[in-house]
Order: C-alpha cells, then structure tokens, then sequence
C-alpha cells in the first residue's frame, strides 16, 4: 500500500484510493486519472524538462529492481546492447528528486525518491512531469521488479522470467512481453497485448477493469477469472469449464499447464485472442460504472 512517507501527488492518490474504500469505484478510477494527468502529467508543469541519463552495460546485470513513489515509468527494448536508463522532471521540481541506479550482485537497481513537500498546498508545489524511460538490451533477464506508488506503468518487449509489477494507483500496460508476469494494481486498470500463455499470467485488481489479449489461442491452460461486481468474459476456443457465471469463469485449456487467472473486487474482464472478438471491455465498464 502507499508509504509512510508520502509526498503531495502521493496524498491525493491515497485519497482517490479512500474513495475505493467506500465503494464509489467509478468516481476513485476517474479521479486518479485526472490527478495524475494534473500532477505529472506532461501537461502539469512548466512545460520544461530537464533528463538525468545512466547506462550500464547489458553483461553487468540480469535482473532489474525499480521503486519510485510518483512516476510515469516505460520499460522498452534498447537498439544496442546498453541499458539506457533517463529520469525525465520539470525543471520546476527537479531539485526535489534522488536518483539512484546502481548494479549490485547482478541486479540493476532503480530508485527515485521525492522530498516530502509539507503544508496545505503541497500537492501543488510538487506538480511537474516526472517520467522514468528504462531502455534494456534484448536479452533475457532474471527477473524484473517494479514498485510505484502512484502513475502509470508501460512495458514492452521485454524478456524475463518474470515480470512482477505493483502499483497504488494507475495503469499497468504490457505488450509483447516474454515471460511469467504477475500484475497488481489497488486503483487502475491492467491491459495485456500481444503476449503468448507459455508461462502464468496473474493479473489482479482491487478496483479496475483487466484487458487481456493473447498473441494466440493458449493450448494448455488453467483459467480463473472472477469479479465480485463486474461482468467476465472470455473468448479462448475449445475450453471445458467448470464454473461459466457471468462474473466467474473457472476451467482448463488441454492439459492446464500454465495458469491464466485475472480477479477484481469491481470492474471488468475480458480476455480475448488476437484474433477473436473484439474487447468487451470498455461495454463492461459502462455498466458497472467503471
């Protein structure tokens, strides 16, 4: 959950997350999302960037471990065989971040920390952009962590074996990634493309909808899906359920093999293929309120 030590962009996350708690989930996702295009979005600042680069060469490390507290984070794929790493702020606050990015016993360590801004106006003294761009070389890592209290996270073509991301509030978008991936957001929404079911996919949300949609139709899989207040669907070829509800579906895909499970307390799931239907998603939400 969000920490003890908490910044202003932080605070107004917690409180969109408080709305969660009370169960007025359309009016929490919505909220987060106007917070954090007004507090580090592009738009929120002076309009002026000033960009912190590091690189580490790609033999130095095979598992990378990233935790930010308020942060737009992209982790793409590198043209050279060098990790890129640029912390993007406003020069307006730029003097308020640490940045530290180190490799230490194999893993490419990330962190960026925010003075604490006290006093009643302290979500707006710190409003800036402030963007995180990972560029790794295309090799396969260990392991990669993410932890970010509040903002989006976007990763593509990455390839581990596994990928772990943890956000308060916002988005998770993954594309084309390799991998066994465990995605979990408390307010915000996760969308999956682009990916093969040859390792788990859990996906999780206390309060958001979860998109997923495969590369191809898995051969062997275990399905779990279920929201407790959201409509599910699933359009995966040839599967025996056991359990086919319209808020839960639980089943099995050939021999099971690998597990395709995504759950939410409120919003909708829909899980597709690349060919198949298109998404459900954005219908569900509407009917929940979402």
């Amino acid at each position: 959950m969000i920490k003890n030590k908490k910044t202003g962009v932080v605070v107004a996350a917690a409180f969109a997350f408080a709305l969660v708690l009370q169960g007025c989930s359309g009016q929490a996702i919505e909220w987060t999302e106007k917070v954090e295009a007004s507090t580090i979005g592009e738009e929120s600042g002076s309009g002026e960037w000033n960009v912190k680069k590091k690189s580490f060469a790609g033999d130095e490390f095979d598992s990378i471990y990233v935790d930010t507290e308020a942060m737009a984070i992209e982790v793409t794929r590198s043209e050279t065989g060098t990790a890129e790493i640029e912390l993007r702020t406003d020069k307006a606050i730029d003097n308020r971040f640490g940045f530290d990015a180190s490799v230490q016993s194999k893993e490419l360590k990330l962190t960026v920390n925010e003075d604490e801004q006290k006093g009643i106006l302290a979500a707006n003294k710190q409003n800036g952009s402030r963007k995180l761009v990972i560029a790794l070389p295309d090799q396969l890592y260990d392991k990669v962590t993410i932890r970010n209290n509040f903002g989006i996270v976007e990763a593509n073509d990455v390839k581990s074996g596994s990928l772990d991301i943890q956000v308060d509030a916002g988005a998770i978008r993954i594309s084309g990634v390799q991998g066994s991936m465990k995605l979990k957001t408390s307010a915000g929404e996760i969308s999956v493309e682009g990916v093969k079911l040859d390792n788990d996919l859990i996906a999780t949300a206390d309060i958001g909808a979860i998109d997923i949609r495969l590369e191809e139709t898995p051969t062997a899989a275990d399905i779990d899906l279920k929201s407790d207040l959201g409509k599910v669907t699933a359009n995966l070829g040839e599967t025996r359920y056991s359990v086919d509800a319209g808020s839960e579906k639980v089943g099995k895909i050939g021999s099971g093999e690998h597990r395709l499970e995504a759950k939410t307390d409120v919003g909708a799931i829909s899980i597709d293929t690349k060919w198949g239907s298109a998404s459900e998603a954005d219908t569900t939400r509407k009917a929940y309120g979402n």
